[in-house]
């Protein structure tokens, strides 16, 4: 099966677009999104979940209602103008689609980590109450893992954990990661009110830095993951953790320049 690259290109906007408002404002909805574009939210949803072609009027009309960056926009108008017959398999956008819930959504590797730890019971429902989520959730999860090959299983039905590298486009990826990052923070803060501190490990440093000394920084941390990784692996596993690493101005920046999806 195939779109066309109009098509792809129009609908990663659109996805992206409702992604990062989402991240913003939990309380945006798909309805509302749709409302802003003058559509209608059932076609909106069919037309996001590959259902549903639109025009290449109806395209432009979107486009101009998205307040783009005038480079993008034009780029994209370019694209509905030329591409409309421009075939991208279907097989590309599963690819982005799985790659951007792999990364966006903690499920995902909760799932690889718990099937490494000693107790692990190969059963929808454990795993839900053990990553607190629904079994439907699971189910969703392992059949999107076993199709990028995260997971695979031998003749007896076990499952074992893989090694895939995904690849997708940088905007994909940007917005993937930023969306995990606010899960792992808002996660964060639940564990903080939640957990005595024998279950969990807290520490801020308030620093004052040249902002050459970044590269720097960056490396010690990296370097520190890696170590973390290293002990990890020394000792049965039981539990599933996050470790997350948030290193970001108090002081407000002369270039306040962002990395936006425009």
């Amino acid at each position: 099966m195939e779109t066309s690259k109009a098509q792809y290109e129009l609908r990663k906007v659109l996805f992206l677009r409702l992604s990062e408002m989402q991240a913003k404002n939990p309380l945006v909805s798909l309805r509302g999104f749709a409302k802003s574009l003058d559509l209608q939210p059932g076609a909106l949803s069919e037309f996001l979940n590959e259902k549903r072609h639109f025009s290449p009027s109806l395209q432009k009309k979107i486009i101009n209602k998205l307040s783009l960056a005038p480079d993008k926009k034009q780029t994209l108008i370019n694209i509905i103008e030329n591409d409309q017959e421009t075939p991208v398999s279907l097989d590309r956008v599963q690819i982005d689609t799985d790659s951007y819930h792999l990364v966006s959504e903690s499920i995902y590797y909760s799932i690889l980590c718990l099937i490494e730890t000693k107790n692990f019971v190969q059963n929808t429902n454990y795993i839900a109450e053990r990553l607190g989520k629904t079994e439907a959730q699971v189910i969703e999860a392992i059949h999107r893992l076993e199709r990028v090959g995260y997971i695979t299983r031998d003749s007896e039905d076990k499952m074992i954990v893989g090694d895939v590298h995904l690849m997708t486009t940088d905007d994909i990826a940007s917005m993937s990661l930023r969306l995990r990052h606010a899960e792992n923070m808002e996660a964060a803060r639940e564990a903080l009110f939640n957990l005595t501190v024998d279950k969990r490990y807290f520490r801020f440093e308030t620093l004052a830095i040249g902002q050459e000394q970044m590269p720097a920084f960056k490396k010690a941390a990296q370097e520190f993951f890696d170590k973390l990784v290293t002990i990890s692996k020394q000792s049965e596993k039981e539990e599933v953790y996050e470790f997350c690493f948030n290193f970001f101005p108090r002081t407000i920046l002369e270039d306040k320049k962002v990395d936006t999806l425009q």
